[in-house]
């Protein structure tokens, strides 16, 4: 069974430690706008909206590999409905995805988001292009 519950600090270090991928330190994120996409109580995604300053959030998402494959469709709605309930404690969302990644834009644009403009030498090391894509309440 796939199922969307309030993430939890347990659930973000299980997704890290099963090699979910993070562009940062994640173990101390601030869960209050989270949620995680569970199979049978295992989580295979988390996401959340992080405050960078009032009523604007940074979405971030971790996934493991069976959630883009097997699970793609049901990850992808639970984590939209997520953020359709959640924006109205925001004015913008915004969040950036690799520029060489195809299916991000998809991605992004499912979710509600446009593209906003592309950060050059962006990522860890100034090393890759990013998109820097937005979504106003």
């Amino acid at each position: 069974m796939i199922e969307a519950k309030e993430c939890t600090r347990e659930m973000l270090l299980s997704i890290i430690e099963q090699g979910g991928e993070t562009l940062g330190e994640m173990s101390d994120a601030d869960l209050s706008h989270s949620v995680a996409v569970l199979v049978d109580g295992r989580p295979i995604a988390v996401g959340g909206i992080h405050t960078i300053w009032d009523r604007v959030g940074e979405a971030w998402t971790i996934l493991l590999d069976e959630s883009l494959t097997e699970y793609k469709t049901s990850t992808a709605k639970h984590i939209k409905r997520y953020l359709d309930k959640n924006m109205v404690d925001f004015g913008r969302v915004q969040m950036v995805g690799r520029a060489d990644n195809p299916s991000m834009l998809s991605w992004a644009k499912f979710l509600g988001f446009e593209v906003n403009g592309e950060l050059t030498n962006f990522g860890p090391g100034a090393e890759g292009n990013y998109w820097l894509f937005g979504r106003v309440n």
